[in-house]
C-alpha cells in the first residue's frame, strides 16, 4: 500500500489518533515493524503517555 509510513500526518493519524500498532502499521504498507519504528522515530511521532484516566 505504499510508503505512507513516510508521511508524518498519515503515520501521526494511525499510531496516535487511531492506536494502531507499528505491527498493524507495518502489515498495511508491507513493510517491517522495525521500519515502521525507525520512521516513527524519525518524524518525531509521539502517543501521549500521560492520559487522564
Amino acid at each position: 500500500m505504499g510508503e505512507r509510513y513516510k508521511y508524518r500526518t498519515w503515520l501521526q493519524h494511525v499510531y496516535v489518533d487511531l492506536d494502531w500498532t507499528q505491527t498493524r502499521i507495518a502489515e498495511e504498507c508491507g513493510v517491517s515493524a522495525r521500519t515502521v519504528g525507525n520512521w516513527i522515530d524519525k518524524l518525531g511521532v509521539v502517543k501521549n503517555r500521560h492520559d487522564p484516566a
